[in-house]
């Protein structure tokens, strides 16, 4: 199997754990009625939806789609939202999240339907630009779930603060690779220490 294609088959499997975490949150809501928990949901599907773009994006077997907007976009509010999640207290902030997590949701949708007016994405520097964002994202998801578990100790907050610290790191695994195309095995080394990241994030929510 060939690199392109092999990383369009670990995104995949990678969107389809974050699809998994938001309709995990999503049924958990609808018993527990935790705003929490929706803005969680929310969060991980556009993440899910951000990287099914990019599996097809990477997909040899398909014409060039020019998905890389809507990848980076999704990935970056998903990841970022599930941060803001982490930080809300009060149900007026929650309110005010969910508000904002629905705009990001419809923004991305948004850049997937006017994919053939922009640009094809192919600038490796806009590209570490943009990557930049979501690496940063999930990097204070990652602080910020450090800070939880070194005050409070939960289960919880140990394997958020795992899951989002792999998911940092295939991220940041990236940025070699797109200024030099011959290192594309980085590419698939990021996206399976992501799919781990992801399992472990999964995990938290069920274990709670």
């Amino acid at each position: 199997m060939s690199i392109p294609a092999l990383t369009s088959v670990l995104l995949f499997i990678f969107s389809m754990l974050c699809l998994g975490t938001g309709i995990y949150a999503f049924r958990r809501h609808s018993i527990t009625q935790s705003e929490r928990l929706f803005a969680v949901g929310l969060a991980m599907c556009i993440t899910a939806v951000g990287i099914s773009c990019g599996a097809l994006n990477t997909s040899p077997f398909l014409p060039p789609l020019n998905l890389g907007w809507a990848w980076y976009n999704g990935t970056f509010w998903g990841f970022f939202f599930l941060f803001l999640s982490s930080m809300m207290k009060s149900a007026e902030q929650f309110r005010l999240l969910k508000r904002w997590g629905i705009i990001a949701a419809a923004v991305v949708v948004l850049v997937i339907v006017l994919t053939p007016v922009f640009p094809a994405l192919t600038d490796p520097y806009m590209q570490i630009f943009l990557n930049s964002f979501r690496t940063i994202a999930c990097l204070l998801g990652f602080v910020r779930y450090l800070m939880l578990y070194t005050s409070k100790g939960t289960r919880f907050s140990l394997l958020m603060c795992l899951a989002l610290l792999l998911i940092t790191v295939g991220y940041a695994i990236l940025m070699p690779q797109l200024l030099e195309p011959s290192l594309a095995a980085l590419t698939a080394v990021g996206v399976f220490i992501r799919i781990i990241g992801a399992a472990v994030l999964f995990i938290a929510f069920v274990l709670g």
